[in-house]
């Protein structure tokens, strides 16, 4: 039986995956912010769990890592 992920796994995955993204590319938080035309600590605040981002940030964030959405959670 596969193992169903809860939300704070589904979390975990994403940020790891975006820290690693971000880093490969050399991008700050405050670049990929701008880059989805968002505040400067946006992004910060997405990895450090205060927020959420909404179904079409994610779209924005992967467009502008140049992934898809499902690649920023495997």
């Amino acid at each position: 039986m596969e193992k169903k992920l809860c939300y704070e796994d589904g979390r975990e995955l994403f940020v790891n995956k975006l820290c690693k993204l971000m880093n490969e590319r050399n991008f700050s938080c405050q670049y990929l912010s701008s880059k989805i035309k968002k505040n400067d600590g946006y992004i910060n605040r997405i990895i450090n769990g205060k927020k959420d981002p909404s179904f079409e940030v994610l779209f924005d964030i992967a467009s502008a890592l140049k992934v898809t959405v499902a690649e920023l959670f495997e």
